[in-house]
This record gives structure tokens, sequence and C-alpha cells, in this order.
């Protein structure tokens, strides 16, 4: 069976992709020339992978996902974050990123 979309895949495939998935490098979440004071914000945020770095970095991380499952992971693994439910398209930051 063909999958065309996160929502039609196994109510199991969340836990698979956090074991299975691996991390970002520590380096990612290095951003030459934006402070520590930053507000960052991570669209498609899954688990909260990449949100796990940024909060070590960043005064305040903000999240974007639409799945209402991976948002349980995320909340559980990445405490630190501030997550919202959505898919990106809309919200406080459309318009001003490009």
């Amino acid at each position: 069976m063909l999958v065309k979309h996160w929502d039609e895949m196994s109510a199991g495939w969340h836990e698979d992709y956090e074991r299975g998935r691996p991390s970002y490098p520590r380096q990612v979440a290095a951003v030459p020339g934006l402070p520590t004071s930053a507000t960052v914000l991570e669209v498609g945020a899954g688990t909260g992978k990449l949100a796990r770095l940024l909060v070590t970095n960043f005064a305040h991380v903000v999240a974007v996902e639409p799945d209402p499952e991976m948002r349980c992971w995320f909340v559980a693994l990445c405490p630190q974050a501030q997550l919202l439910g959505g898919d990106g398209g809309a919200g406080p930051a459309r318009g001003r990123v490009g």
C-alpha cells in the first residue's frame, strides 16, 4: 500500500519514528549570528528531535506540528519548548519568514 499522507499510516508508526530516526548533529542548533536570547521557530517538529537541541542554545523555542500523536511525543520529550498544533501554513509567522 502506498501511503500518501502521514495520517494514513498505522497507529504505531510514531514510536517507530522516534526510535528509528537519527537525531540531528549538535552543530545544527548553532546558528552563527543568532543570539542565544532569540526566539526560534521549528515547523513540522515531529517528536521534537531538533527542538531538543534548539532549547539548549536558545531562550525560547516555538514548534508547530500537525499530527496530534506526534505532539504527544513532543510534549513528553521536549517540555521546555512551546508547542502549537497546526501545519505552519497559518499563524504568527505567516508572511514574516522568507
